[in-house]
Order: C-alpha cells, then structure tokens, then sequence
C-alpha cells in the first residue's frame, strides 16, 4: 500500500495522465473511499490521499474476490506465484518508466 499518496505518484503508478487521475480520485471520494487533504511539501502544497475505513472494507472484499477469482482461473497454479509474477510485472513497468521516462500526461 501507499500511505498518504500524492496524486501525480497515483497516475505513476496506474499509468494516467493527472486529469484522468483526478476525474477518478473524485468519483472516490464521492463514495466516500478516500479522503484527499492538503499537505506542506517544501514550500508546495500538496493534496495527499488517505483511505477511509469504509474504503479499507471495500479494498478487503475486493481482494479477497480477486483472490479467489484467480486461485480458480489459474487451475493448478500456486497463489503465491501469481503475486510474484504480478510484483515482476510492476518491476518491469517501474523500471521502464525509469529507463526510457516515460510520461502519462
């Protein structure tokens, strides 16, 4: 997890550009999943996000259906190989980003 992410780091991370980001941010905190407060970041302010409980329960269920979903479709496959393979995908996006700076504006 990502305590108190900004949210330019959040359309790193998910691959949009900020506008995107935003619009989707928004649509959270209308349900209340998310809180976004301001934050003094050197001599910016910032808006950091926070997740609320009701989003902490929503995340739960959420991934405790995911799980299941792919411990079903991924037949004889160990669950905890599916999240390595998924943490050498994120590596591979991290470091490409890196490597060749990529932008999602």
């Amino acid at each position: 997890m990502y305590p108190d992410i900004i949210q330019i780091e959040l359309a790193k991370l998910i691959l949009k550009g900020r506008a995107h980001t935003g619009k989707f941010l928004k649509s959270l905190e209308s349900k209340k999943l998310i809180e976004r407060f301001p934050a003094k970041s050197g001599a910016k302010i910032i808006m950091k996000i926070s997740i609320t409980p009701k989003g902490h329960e929503v995340y739960k269920k959420v991934s405790e259906s995911l799980e299941k979903h792919i411990k079903e479709s991924s037949c004889d496959v160990e669950i905890e190989k599916v999240k390595d393979v998924i943490k050498i995908l994120q590596s591979i996006r991290e470091k490409t980003i890196q490597r060749y700076n990529v932008k999602f504006d």
